[in-house]
């Protein structure tokens, strides 16, 4: 019977004699130049006997002994392998399951060590195993050559860092098919080498990796164009339970010979990390939201409760007073007294709500503020000093809202206050080419008119700075006539829905600053020219 044989080798001249040798003893051979082109023959052909080198380009001979010894259908294809390296590695190549050794010397020389294999392989068919214990045939009077020894050396070195690195590394032919993969490459696709190498790497990703992959091979890889493909962070590529990020990178030598390696990054945990951290920081505004609502919720119904049980209380010794005759005009002032509050706080419930409507004008803070400092100090007792330029930037402002805000800021001031209630304003211009970042709280880049007010009261310690801005929370003593909050919740939500902000600075002892930042329009006040 005709044994049909396939012979890989790299070398012509090694090649081409091993095959007439064969031919000569009758076989039908067939050859491939590397282990990659031997992979794609093995798929029409069967043969008996493969003769292969060990070291070659793309796929060498070690990774194509394990492929067919992994595989059901050539597992019992007789092995020799014909290398120069045996002698310096012997004890790496006998660990190979092969059947017969042949370390390469004189061509001349060659014909007794492969027709020795061919009866080792009669022998085998015979009796079912090849008799005595595997070695390396040496042909023609070879030594152990030290460059040799030393080359493989380093080649071990490199392969050892390899698999110990925590990236995938992935050799690629010119046309895309894998030559050879690291353990954590193997680790991340969860495939075994001998099932590996061959393929085509796009057939490893799911779509739309794989259509991109494939273009990039078709129009890059094939062209030799040296361009890198990669796959970034901001759109990983998610192969079963891993997320990854890929490169692709091109390596061409002078005589234009193209590698190609691809980079496989694991980024699972830190993205899982990431998104449990958005989740839980997702989870951690809403219960902030929640909490503010309940606690305003709370004190609405509080102070709610308190005002109406001022006003049906009043009405009803009214009513009482009136049917015996007597003066009720007292009970029904207070009565309405608390009803104005009322309707005062469902105004500072309306200001802080989203659909709040602001009437806007264009108006001159230098102006209007003065008029609210006097307006509010006629009635309170204490006093301010004012600073600003002569010329201030217009802005565009609901004038109701900006007094309602401002008089907040001063009876705020005027509760920490104490005995000395004095109050330092200070309006400027102000351009921030750049965010600014200021007691917690950020303010755009832009054009302001910015409006200081500081006092001199008892300040406050870091832990109640952090809540001044919660709807609802407040440090007033409280009753149904005060401690009403929301007055600094209502100036931060004027300043935002005027595009604004409001930044609040105080420490125990120190008193407190409010500044308050208003868009700034490009006409000036005050006779300046348009």
């Amino acid at each position: 019977m005709q044994k049909k044989i396939l012979v890989v080798e790299n070398n012509p001249v090694v090649q081409r004699t091993v095959t007439v040798i064969l031919e000569q003893e009758g076989a039908l051979v067939k050859t491939a130049d590397n282990g990659l082109e031997a992979l794609e023959l093995l798929k029409t052909y069967r043969p008996d006997i493969i003769f292969t080198d060990l070291v070659m380009p793309l796929v060498d001979g070690a990774q194509l002994c394990k492929i067919v010894r992994s595989s059901r259908e050539y597992g019992p294809v007789f092995l020799v392998v014909l290398s120069a390296i045996l002698l310096e590695d012997q004890e790496r190549a006998l660990r190979l399951d092969c059947d017969f050794f042949i370390a390469k010397g004189e061509i001349g020389a060659v014909r007794g060590a492969v027709c020795e294999a061919l009866a080792h392989y009669d022998l085998r068919r015979q009796h079912g195993q090849v008799p005595g214990k595997q070695k390396i045939h040496v042909v023609g009077g070879l030594a152990p050559q030290e460059v040799t020894g030393e080359l493989l050396s380093q080649n071990r070195h490199l392969v050892a860092l390899l698999a110990i690195l925590r990236e995938g590394i992935i050799e690629l032919s010119s046309d895309g098919r894998i030559v050879s993969a690291n353990p954590a490459a193997l680790e991340i696709f969860d495939i075994q080498e001998e099932e590996l190498l061959g393929v085509g790497i796009q057939t490893l990703f799911p779509e739309p990796e794989k259509g991109l992959i494939n273009t990039w091979i078709r129009e890059e890889l094939s062209q030799g164009t040296g361009r890198a493909l990669n796959i970034k962070e901001d759109e990983p590529v998610r192969i079963k339970d891993r997320i990854l990020t890929v490169a692709f990178l091109q390596m061409i030598e002078e005589k234009r010979q193209v590698h190609v390696v691809c980079i496989l990054r694991d980024i699972t945990r830190r993205v899982l990390a990431e998104l449990e951290k958005d989740e839980l920081d997702k989870a951690l505004r809403l219960t902030k939201k929640m909490d503010a609502l309940s606690s305003m919720a709370g004190g609405v119904a509080h102070d709610f409760n308190n005002l109406l049980t001022v006003i049906c209380g009043n009405l009803d010794m009214a009513l009482f007073k009136a049917r015996q005759g007597q003066d009720n005009l007292e009970l029904l002032k207070q009565a309405k007294k608390a009803g104005v509050v009322a309707v005062d706080l469902i105004h500072k419930i309306s200001t802080v709500s989203k659909v709040s409507v602001a009437r806007r004008e264009t108006c001159d803070l230098g102006q209007q503020t003065p008029s609210v400092l006097d307006g509010f100090f006629q009635t309170h007792l204490g006093s301010y000093q004012i600073t600003s330029p002569e010329h201030l930037s217009l802005v565009k402002i609901d004038i109701d809202q900006f007094k309602e805000i401002l008089t907040n800021i001063l009876q705020n001031a005027e509760e920490a206050a104490g005995d000395l209630f004095q109050v330092d304003v200070e309006i400027e211009n102000v351009s921030l080419p750049d965010p600014l970042l200021l007691s917690g709280q950020r303010v755009a880049a832009g054009e302001y008119v910015r409006i200081a007010i500081r006092d001199h009261g008892r300040g406050m310690d870091e832990e109640n700075l952090t809540r001044v801005f919660d709807p609802y929370y407040t440090t007033k003593q409280r009753g149904p006539m005060k401690g009403l909050g929301l007055g600094l919740t209502v100036v931060y939500a004027v300043l935002r829905n005027h595009g604004g902000q409001v930044v609040f600075e105080s420490a125990p002892g120190e008193g407190a600053r409010v500044s308050m930042f208003f868009q700034a329009m490009h006409e000036r006040a005050r006779g300046l020219s348009l």
